[in-house]
């Protein structure tokens, strides 16, 4: 089956329409909310599911890190929906790690980020490896993307950019559950 976001029906008000939607599509639905009665309309418009008093999973295991770095870099290379705006190129994250003394590993697909100068190589790693690195770092950096949303959910300080002014709320509020 597919699996999508809790953003992917926010054109539909909840209601039947929604619930059977949801039902007829196989989409698995992979968000913290698992389950829930209402949406609630965020200020830039969007709908975000509400659970009252949900319980979240930190994800990762920082014992089993192969090494502690302070910064995983994601540096996406991609044009994935339009949005290669987002990203920086090579060059610029070589030149950002240079000056500070802080080590880095570069993090995400091998087909879709890039190996950044003087960064170990943790791209293409399994999940559960990555998580462990997330929760064992002290920030993660990169354009919006999945990396940074598995972030949150292991509970990783993340600095991100987007260049879309809704995902500031989401990232602040509603993707940010830890």
């Amino acid at each position: 089956s597919a699996v999508t976001d809790c953003q992917r029906c926010t054109s539909y008000e909840y209601n039947d329409l929604h619930k059977e939607y949801v039902k007829n599509s196989s989409d698995r639905w992979v968000n913290p909310f698992l389950q829930y009665d209402k949406l609630v309309r965020c200020t830039n418009g969007s709908q975000m599911p509400f659970l009252p008093n949900c319980k979240y999973i930190k994800y990762g295991d920082p014992t089993i890190a192969s090494k502690y770095y302070d910064v995983l870099i994601h540096a996406r290379g991609t044009d994935k929906y339009g949005t290669d705006f987002r990203n920086w190129p090579e060059f610029k994250w070589a030149d950002l790690i240079k000056y500070t003394g802080l080590s880095y590993a570069s993090i995400g697909s091998k087909e879709g980020s890039y190996h950044v100068d003087n960064t170990d190589d943790l791209r293409g790693i399994s999940l559960e490896e990555l998580c462990g690195h997330m929760s064992a770092s002290t920030m993660v950096m990169g354009p919006s993307s999945g990396p940074m949303h598995l972030a949150s959910l292991c509970g990783t300080p993340h600095f991100v950019w987007s260049g879309d002014r809704p995902n500031v709320e989401r990232y602040e509020r509603y993707w940010n559950p830890l």
